[in-house]
């Protein structure tokens, strides 16, 4: 479903006119074949971490349900872990019930599916000045964030997400239960697809910003022109978002890996001077 409202809020020597646009679209795959076998996609470094089977969108986020820090020995020894795990390592959830973890374990965890997009376009004008501003957003997706898989375990080979500063460190530095404890060689789950990696990528964002003024008419008709107008325009001034990446638009991956965002270069922001002359 897609909507468009336009309206003209003021109409004189000053003027408003507003468009105003949402969409709300949805996939479903019903069906992949004779036999139903799912699916997979892939990433750089991330092998069939997207999964495409019938009943849900395509390119579902797929692998293993991240829950948090071990943060005592009693809560590792009460729950399923990994042979190597310590206190402080990764905890994942037991998907299937049967008390060891394995592959068995990988679920859907995330998708690029917005619940809706939107466009909220402006245009102003008094006597010879013009103003416009869009505004564009989108609401309810998620990115499968493998540059987050880099600098979000810290090893110390490479700089990392200031996010890590919550590690766990001790027992005593138990951090924000959320970062596992630092180590050279990451070991177990910890550079696999999982949920830790599945950020919300909703935002809104000022696409567009123009101010203009047309000379008048008495002054330019000298110089046999007809219009001549003066402007400014800046493209992607800001974006409000919680996504912690580069850009929550961004999406290196395509199809069957839709949503995955392997450190692609952000929306630039841009400022333009302009002159536009009509003979």
């Amino acid at each position: 479903m897609e909507f468009i409202l336009s309206t003209n809020n003021l109409v004189g020597e000053f003027s408003w006119s507003s468009n105003f646009n949402i969409s709300f679209n949805k996939n479903k795959v019903l069906e992949v074949g004779p036999d139903a076998r799912p699916i997979y996609g892939s990433a750089a470094n991330a092998n069939n971490s997207f999964i495409t089977l019938p009943g849900h969108p395509i390119a579902n986020f797929y692998g293993y349900d991240y829950m948090g820090v071990f943060m005592s020995q009693e809560e590792l020894d009460a729950n399923p872990h990994l042979a190597n795990d310590k206190v402080g390592d990764g905890r994942y959830r037991d998907v299937d019930g049967n008390g060891k973890l394995d592959q068995n374990d990988k679920t859907i965890i995330g998708n690029n599916q917005p619940v809706f997009t939107a466009g909220f376009n402006n245009t102003f004008s008094y006597k010879n000045f013009s103003l416009s501003f869009l505004f564009t957003g989108s609401y309810g997706a998620e990115n499968f964030s493998f540059w987050k898989r880099m600098v979000g375990i810290y090893h110390g080979d490479r700089n990392g997400a200031i996010e890590q500063l919550g590690r766990w460190r001790s027992n005593e530095q138990p951090g924000d239960g959320i970062h596992f404890r630092p180590t050279r060689t990451p070991s177990g789950w910890q550079r696999d697809p999982s949920s830790a990696w599945v950020q919300d990528a909703s935002f809104l964002r000022l696409r567009n910003l123009t101010f203009g003024y047309d000379l008048d008419n008495n002054l330019i008709k000298n110089l046999g022109l007809s219009g001549l107008r003066l402007y400014v325009t800046g493209t992607n001034l800001f974006t409000l978002t919680n996504y912690v990446g580069y850009d929550p638009e961004n999406s290196s991956e395509s199809g069957l890996s839709k949503g995955g965002d392997y450190m692609g270069y952000p929306a630039a922001r841009s400022y333009i001077f302009g002159v536009n002359v009509t003979f």
